[in-house]
């Protein structure tokens, strides 16, 4: 373990002063996050090649370009939601109830800003109100609500209130709710 902490300091300042270690996020602790993830990985590196008795660690990370080593770490670890995720916020519709689109939509938009997607809050409403049913959606946009909390208990107030109705119209006309009844 000697050879890991004589080893560790210069790998610590080429993280520091690479790409890898530059402040991206306003959030430093997900810079921290990545330099614990890389000394982790580089630590067990170096025990794995320390059990196998292969050729000495030093002597394979001076022939290892930084470059191709980020590289390589990068695709290794790399994080292929975010594609994923924009595609699948572009494509959200409302297929089940309100409550359920509202949590797909929340869960999709907090992955979205965890990856540093920057997305206005006009454009995060428009998109939320814009697959509403098409029975929902006018009437919610004709209270031109200002904030997703507010879209989300205009839209259950419209949603009972089509529940009620059908469920008036189905005690005023029983006839509607079974067709073949009316011919028998």
């Amino acid at each position: 373990m000697e050879l890991f902490h004589e080893l560790r300091t210069p790998f610590l300042e080429e993280i520091k002063t690479s790409r890898v270690g530059q402040k991206h996020h306003s959030d430093a602790g997900v810079v921290d996050e990545v330099v614990d993830a890389t000394l982790q990985l580089f630590a067990s590196i170096v025990q794995h090649l320390l059990q196998q008795e292969q050729s000495p660690p030093a002597l394979l990370l001076r022939n290892v370009d930084w470059h191709d080593f980020v590289i390589n770490l990068m695709a290794r670890f790399k994080d292929e939601t975010g594609i994923n995720v924009v595609e699948q916020f572009n494509e959200l519709q409302q297929h089940d109830s309100l409550e359920v689109y509202t949590d797909e939509f929340e869960n999709l938009r907090s992955i979205m800003l965890h990856n540093n997607h920057a997305l206005p809050d006009p454009y995060i409403l428009d998109s939320f109100l814009g697959v509403l049913r098409p029975a929902v959606k006018p009437f919610v946009r004709a209270f031109k609500p200002t904030s997703i909390a507010r879209a989300v208990e205009i839209a259950r107030l419209q949603e009972e209130s089509l529940v009620l109705l059908i469920q008036t119209q189905k005690l005023i006309n029983p006839c509607h709710q079974n067709p073949s009844k009316k011919y028998l």
